[in-house]
């Protein structure tokens, strides 16, 4: 779901960016994906952390570990999705004045996110999931598919 998603902000994104303008369809697709991000992409993020990760730190430790790029990953997509939120309030706020400015900083931030968040994505396929079936074994990973169970 997250990757269609991010697909669908950057089509958006090219699209407003070869026209050099948002029209509305641009700016509901952006503003779909900012409540995308806050809620699905954030939930998923505060899950891991409340399960997964700290099951593996008991294991690895944090400090220079996978652990700790992963929770650097997670406060660094934070911080981008309340940029593109602001820069999307602010192009919305444009008025009557030109909004290329404002168009290229939501561009910035959401082509980042989408760039990030598939490199984060591609990361946990391969080395967080790989290391969690290293070192918590099946009885761990029920655990932590346990505990996301009760989360809901």
């Amino acid at each position: 779901a997250i990757r269609a998603r991010l697909k669908a902000l950057e089509t958006a994104l090219d699209a407003a960016m070869n026209r050099d303008r948002a029209e509305a369809a641009d700016l509901a697709a952006f503003r779909e994906s900012v409540a995308f991000l806050r809620t699905t992409v954030l939930d998923h993020l505060r899950r891991e952390e409340e399960t997964l990760l700290p099951a593996l730190e008991a294991k690895v430790g944090r400090q220079g570990t996978l652990v700790d790029v992963i929770l650097w990953d997670h406060d660094e997509v934070r911080r981008e999705v309340g940029k593109l939120a602001d820069a999307l309030v602010a192009l919305e706020t444009k008025g009557g004045e030109p909004h290329s400015a404002k168009l290229r900083e939501v561009n910035r931030h959401g082509i980042f996110l989408v760039q990030y968040l598939g490199l984060h994505m591609a990361k946990e396929d391969a080395s967080l999931a790989e290391l969690a079936r290293a070192v918590l074994g099946d009885d761990g990973l029920r655990e932590v598919a346990r505990r996301l169970e009760e989360m809901g």
